[in-house]
């Protein structure tokens, strides 16, 4: 697996295989479709290969596109949907760096976007106004030379300071307002501090000798002292602990084809539990959802495997979004139709298939680029790459 490759599986376009949609039991939570946004047809959007999606308490829904290079911005009507508000791109933005805009993490108490570019290296924040509007606060980014970056790094390698490029995910902790970020191509975690006026500063490389193995994800239980990240070209994942000394340390490394793990090559994303007990891996080759269960010894063992040849609807698997509320896990491949979903049951561990959701009110669901659960765990926004849709879902 190559930087080619991976590139192109995020922002190339893909060939889906489409399968029949599955019913679910009389007694499983409604899922509705509440709205359907595209770009086609309302280019002004700018949500062209939409990459991720936050909603925040106030319902407003944000999302970022590879392709758009953009951040746009949508908030309630009152017809209980969605309707467009604004965009940051350089169509309007010359300051805003957003090109292959990748994730976003949202920091509520101060209403800060954080938004990362893949390909410009660069972190991006925003903040809500007083008018209801968000304003583009800053831009970090060391400003390197994207071709450079991509196709002789080891040449531009001293000029990466701020260890953004590649910048796929981030992950922010609410209560200090650290933001972690998963680089690929500099293949370093990198710390920043967010301030209350939408301020980045930087705070180093997490564990800078340490082989991440190209991180696309990172995912933190409750318990702060806790941190997850996977390695995609090594595939493995690194679990993340701290020391008396309130430092992290690997404490942990699962890795494909050791100790029984044979379907995890090249995990795309990660989730935890929020008591820290469960580890779910997504894994885009493998076309497969791992699970693992930490055992008395604070350590993960492999607990349950779940393949696209039991339940289609995993080639490419990508994407996650578990709702500790109602013991649900959200799953879906990349290059497949739908999401799958799968009940939880916390004493075994275990996921029992629910629903493959193909379609919605005639609405094909093709190519899911991600999921993301509103705070309240009663909306899922899915996001479709190249199909170029949003689809918003009310879970009763």
């Amino acid at each position: 697996m190559n930087l080619q490759f991976l590139t192109a599986f995020c922002f190339a376009t893909f060939a889906f295989q489409l399968y029949a949609n599955t019913q679910p039991p009389a007694n499983s939570t409604t899922i509705k479709l509440k709205q359907v946004i595209r770009h086609a047809g309302n280019q002004h959007f700018e949500v062209a290969n939409p990459r991720d999606a936050w909603l925040t308490d106030n319902n407003t829904l944000l999302i970022v596109s590879g392709d758009s290079n953009s951040l746009s911005i949508f908030t309630p009507s009152k017809h209980h949907s969605f309707a467009y508000s604004q965009s940051f791109s350089k169509q309007n933005d010359q300051s805003a760096s957003l090109e292959g805009a990748s994730s976003i993490s949202f920091l509520k108490d101060a209403d800060i976007a954080i938004v990362s570019a893949f390909y410009s290296g660069s972190l991006s924040t925003f903040k809500l106004g007083d008018k209801g509007q968000f304003n583009h606060i800053e831009t970090v980014s060391d400003h390197l030379d994207i071709k450079q970056a991509f196709t002789a790094y080891q040449d531009v390698k001293d000029q990466d300071m701020l260890d953004l490029v590649g910048a796929w995910d981030t992950h922010i902790v609410q209560e200090s307002q650290r933001l972690y970020v998963a680089s690929y191509q500099s293949n370093a975690v990198g710390e920043f501090k967010v301030s209350d006026s939408g301020k980045l500063t930087p705070l180093g490389r997490l564990l800078p000798k340490y082989d991440w193995g190209r991180p696309t994800s990172i995912s933190q239980p409750n318990n702060a002292d806790w941190l997850y990240i996977n390695g995609f070209e090594q595939s493995k994942i690194s679990v993340l602990s701290k020391t008396s000394e309130g430092k992290f340390s690997v404490t942990q490394t699962i890795q494909h084809d050791k100790n029984g793990v044979k379907s995890m090559l090249n995990p795309q994303q990660l989730i935890v539990t929020p008591d820290n007990q469960f580890l779910f891996v997504a894994a885009s080759k493998s076309n497969a959802l791992n699970v693992f269960k930490k055992d008395t010894s604070a350590r993960f063992n492999l607990h349950q495997v779940i393949t696209s040849e039991q339940n289609p609807g995993l080639s490419g698997a990508c994407c996650l979004a578990f709702s500790d509320n109602q013991n649900t896990l959200f799953v879906a491949g990349e290059t497949d139709k739908g999401i799958l979903i799968f009940d939880f049951t916390p004493s075994t561990g275990k996921l029992r298939f629910r629903q493959h959701i193909t379609e919605l009110n005639r609405h094909q669901l093709t190519g899911v680029s991600s999921l993301r659960l509103s705070e309240d765990e009663e909306q899922l926004v899915v996001t479709t790459g190249k199909n170029n849709e949003i689809f918003i879902l009310s879970l009763d």
